[in-house]
């Protein structure tokens, strides 16, 4: 079965997977992912949420957060990939060693 983590009311449901996977479902009152229009958006796990941001835009993929999301426990950014889909990356939030984001 899915374990709920997190609802907040019309706008969203988390759930965790048996095998830890999350699954986020956006109801009709989320305007935050207004820009994922009708499309799944896969958010993968990273151990280096700002490591992981340097290098996609290293290779010229197009971050869509002006900065990285913290809450204190992940870490996460959104990013357009080559066939315009929005994927998200996600981590633990570590501090990124005084390094600046690219």
């Amino acid at each position: 079965g899915l374990d709920v983590v997190r609802t907040d009311g019309e706008r969203s449901v988390r759930f965790r997977l048996g095998d830890g996977t999350g699954l986020h479902v956006y109801g009709p009152a989320d305007t935050d992912h207004l820009e994922f229009g009708d499309r799944v958006c896969v958010g993968l796990w990273v151990d280096d949420v700002d490591e992981c941001r340097r290098r996609l835009a290293s290779f010229g993929i197009a971050i869509i957060d002006d900065e990285t999301q913290r809450d204190g426990q992940e870490a996460w950014f959104h990013y357009r990939g080559p066939d315009g889909s929005i994927g998200e990356i996600l981590g633990p939030d570590v501090p990124d060693a005084g390094q600046q984001e690219g």
